[in-house]
């Protein structure tokens, strides 16, 4: 992988898109196709984007339409396009996985001052505090620890897993950054939009946690997002109990393919006495499932899959941790946020 040093560019967009970086790279390397990615958030940007750089550059520059939801999510068969140089937007590298054309990664970090949001947050912390985000504020934690430390708090930012670029930052997947110091805090200040990432923490660490959103300029609690959250997923469970027929399904982005999971939970459906039927896909919808006579659905993918759309599906959609609810090799109790580590 290449390009992860900063650089300060044009502030024609409320993100810094180290452009001037991505055009030295070009130039020096002579490379003459390029494909931007970008996440559903910032696609109202990628025509801009492309027309930069084939302004400043002799490039060319095809805009990826496909959804792209993490680092993990790179596009296949970038060397039969001729693909000469791989620039995701949005999202910050993964350490462990591999592209098979020169990738950079433009984490797309925010400009938004966070200070007065995490000045509105401070009435609702107590005792040590863990500061986490996701990669868009990333660059603020140290600044946000520095302040709460100067009005009385003690803070920690967590060092996360071998998935995580940073320290602090937790992704859909994986949130060891928090989960480092679950032991060591007495609540989380979540700085970013958005509430699953939030959830998840609070559903793996069982502590209270807060997330400041700098764009709503709103605090919330993650409380009631998780009952709702357990009594979605009660649901799915329960209406998956009678199921004979599972379909196991394994994304092909790097980064998502858990095969060996799979296989796993292959056996173990037919340990009692139900079919389980191995689907392999790269974008998930509910329009390539239709056609199939299964009763119930468990993604070994992303993590999002069965949480943010388990509404678009027909049948009930599970984790894996949700199957082996239903199958009685696990309680509810003991229930468990799917991460991918």
């Amino acid at each position: 992988m290449i390009g992860n040093s900063k650089s300060h560019d044009t502030k024609k967009f409320d993100y810094d898109l180290r452009l001037q970086e991505i055009f030295d790279t070009v130039m020096e390397n002579r490379y003459k196709i390029i494909l931007i990615q970008f996440p559903e958030g910032l696609k109202k940007i990628a025509t801009d984007v492309r027309d930069i750089i084939e302004e400043r550059t002799d490039a060319t520059v095809i805009i990826s339409a496909d959804p792209c939801f993490g680092a993990c999510d790179i596009p296949l068969s970038l060397s039969d396009l001729k693909i000469d140089l791989l620039v995701q937007f949005g999202h910050s590298n993964i350490p462990n996985i591999t592209c098979s054309v020169p990738t950079m990664f433009i984490e797309a970090q925010s400009d938004l001052d966070v200070i007065p949001i995490v000045k509105k947050a401070m009435k609702h912390l107590n005792g040590t505090v863990g500061i986490i985000s996701t990669v868009q504020h990333i660059h603020k934690l140290q600044e946000v620890k520095n302040f709460l430390t100067k009005n009385g708090f003690s803070t920690r930012i967590g060092k996360g897993s071998f998935r995580s670029e940073n320290n602090g930052q937790v992704l859909g997947c994986d949130i060891s950054s928090a989960t480092t110091i679950s032991s060591l805090i007495d609540c989380y200040l979540f700085i970013g939009s958005g509430n699953f990432h939030a959830l998840g923490v609070a559903i793996v660490t069982k502590k209270p946690v807060f997330i400041a959103d700098p764009y709503q300029n709103e605090v919330r609690e993650t409380g009631s997002l998780i009952e709702r959250f357990l009594r979605q997923r009660h649901g799915a469970i329960a209406r998956a109990k009678d199921a004979s027929s599972y379909g196991i399904l394994v994304g092909t982005k790097p980064g998502q393919t858990r095969l060996e999971m799979a296989y796993e939970l292959k056996k173990l459906l037919e340990k009692h006495q139900k079919k389980g039927y191995i689907l392999i896909l790269n974008q998930f919808s509910p329009i390539h499932l239709k056609p199939f006579k299964i009763d119930a659905y468990v993604s070994t993918a992303c993590p999002r899959i069965a949480i943010d759309d388990y509404l678009m599906y027909e049948a009930p959609m599970l984790t894996p941790q949700e199957l082996r609810i239903v199958l009685g090799e696990a309680k509810w109790e003991d229930y468990k946020f799917d991460e991918i580590i």
